[in-house]
């Protein structure tokens, strides 16, 4: 500010003028009125005096020189560069440090803009502003840097996962230590964190891990059976993030550095003896800085998620997610069923020989394929039993288990009044055993596929009259063409090879099938 607005600032607050109004007359803002007010009051410097005061003399008493730093105070920048290349390491933590050493050193700006000119000038990088709409997006990933605690049973240090989710509004987190990556301990993360928050967003936004995402596409990515099974539980949705873009998760890559300086940097030199006893320090400190001021926004997370995504989110069911056993790589049987626990589960017959994933939740048992749920049955005691869906049979198997006489009566009609006479009478001679008769009917009712079946109605006849009653006695009469010779007119009795008590004759078998 110039030394002529610097004197108007004073002779307007001498008239006892409102700051708003000499904001107004002088034309800038009101933090510099302010500002400048303050500083003649600091300096006891009165109207008289300053309007006395040269333009030289004044600049120097409003806006002095600053000290300069010492040398043994002033960082060696070149050292300092590739701090940053190692893990956990940021600008922040290297000022801090260097503060703690030096107080009456540089500045933090100071600071910032020296160690930035030490290096490789960058280039700008254009990027897609992402607007954040509140509820929408909950970002989530692993921390590069792990933890560890040390098992006193196996006298062993455990080195475990750091777990981040971060909203993308809000930038709200939960952080956690967890046992591992896989697919399990992934999925309780997810559904600890969102039990943290009290609520669910539209979209989870996972990185690639194999946990979470079984095929990374950007159009249609296939996601874990049970990934996606826990988010329509909470109704969700997963919509990874771009394989090697991690601006799509700005958010949560912000804030995994944020913690691994802030959480993981203070907890280092910590001992731990469980994985509670590490969370639960984890989570103080968790606590302290979801409920700090941000800079940019002088709200704290916390207070920012509470009035950007809490409104704006799903209400979470009344049942937490929970995953009581999962088998992968169970083998479907030539039956087309699955073991588990000394029973049987049907899947889609297709799938006979592959291997498919169960998982069980509650009292159900669910099947998937491809990360696709191909199957869901209800849990069955029953050692060795078989539950079996209908809809899962090959359609052959279908049409034998739904075979019944009355079909086989039908189709018999379709080709003659004899040939119906004959399967109705078998079926009705031992109706405890109808599937022996509907075998043999059925039998004959193939026939037609090789003979005419008015073919197939005269040779029926022809053996009805002969005595003949066996399938194979009628395919070898419309072989040999027999009910085509005329070879004895019908009803003509045919005489036994010989006179034996076994043998029946004609006669019993015409009061048999002759209807």
């Amino acid at each position: 500010m110039d030394s002529k607005t610097i004197k108007k600032i004073l002779k307007l607050r001498d008239s006892k003028i409102s700051t708003n109004e000499i904001q107004c007359l002088v034309g800038c803002s009101k933090g510099s009125v302010i500002n400048t007010i303050s500083r003649a009051d600091k300096a006891t410097l009165g109207l008289d005096r300053a309007l006395a005061m040269n333009d030289e003399e004044l600049q120097e008493l409003f806006y002095p020189p600053p000290n300069k730093v010492a040398d043994e105070d002033f960082p060696d920048f070149e050292a300092l560069r590739p701090e940053l290349a190692r893990k956990g390491v940021n600008v922040q933590l290297l000022w801090e440090e260097y503060h703690e050493k030096h107080p009456c050193g540089l500045k933090r700006s100071a600071f910032y803009n020296n160690l930035k000119l030490a290096g490789p000038p960058e280039e700008p990088k254009p990027n897609l502003h992402q607007i954040a709409k509140g509820g929408e997006r909950l970002q989530l990933d692993y921390s590069g840097l792990t933890a560890s605690y040390f098992d006193e049973e196996k006298g062993t240090e455990v080195e475990v996962q750091i777990f981040v989710a971060s909203w993308m509004a809000s930038s709200y987190l939960y952080v956690e230590a967890s046992p591992s990556q896989q697919k399990e301990d992934w999925v309780a993360s997810n559904a600890r964190a969102l039990r943290f928050f009290g609520c669910a967003p539209t979209y989870l936004v996972p990185d690639n891990l194999k946990s979470g995402v079984t095929k990374a596409n950007f159009y249609d990515p296939k996601i874990n059976h049970l990934y996606e099974s826990m988010a329509t539980h909470y109704g969700s949705v997963v919509l990874p993030a771009r394989a090697r873009r991690p601006q799509d998760k700005a958010s949560v890559e912000s804030n995994v550095r944020f913690i691994q300086t802030h959480i993981l940097g203070r907890l280092r030199d910590r001992k731990f003896r469980s994985l509670v006893e590490l969370n639960e320090a984890i989570w103080a400190l968790l606590h302290e800085i979801n409920g700090r001021p941000m800079q940019r926004y002088h709200l704290s997370r916390r207070e920012r998620f509470e009035k950007l995504d809490l409104p704006n989110a799903t209400k979470l069911p009344d049942t937490d997610f929970s995953v009581q056993d999962i088998k992968d790589g169970v083998l479907v049987g030539e039956d087309h069923h699955v073991h588990y626990n000394d029973h049987y589960y049907s899947a889609p017959w297709r799938l006979t020989g592959s291997r498919v994933n169960l998982m069980r939740m509650g009292n159900e048992l669910m099947i998937y394929s491809d990360g696709e749920r191909v199957a869901s049955h209800p849990i069955s005691h029953a050692i060795g039993g078989y539950t079996t869906n209908d809809t899962h049979r090959p359609p052959n198997h279908l049409f034998v288990l739904n075979l019944k006489p009355l079909w086989v009566l039908n189709e018999a009609k379709k080709i003659g009044p004899r040939t119906q006479g004959i399967i109705s009478n078998m079926i009705s001679a031992d109706p405890s055993h109808s599937e022996v008769p509907i075998r043999k009917g059925l039998g004959i009712i193939e026939l037609t596929r090789e003979f005419p079946a008015e073919r197939v109605e005269s040779a029926v006849g022809w053996a009805i009259d002969h005595a003949m009653v066996k399938v194979e006695d009628i395919k070898r009469v419309l072989v040999q063409r027999l009910d085509l010779e005329g070879t004895a007119p019908r009803g003509t009795p045919v005489k036994a090879p010989c006179a034996h008590p076994n043998i029946r004759g004609h006669e019993h078998y015409t009061q048999l099938f002759s209807q």
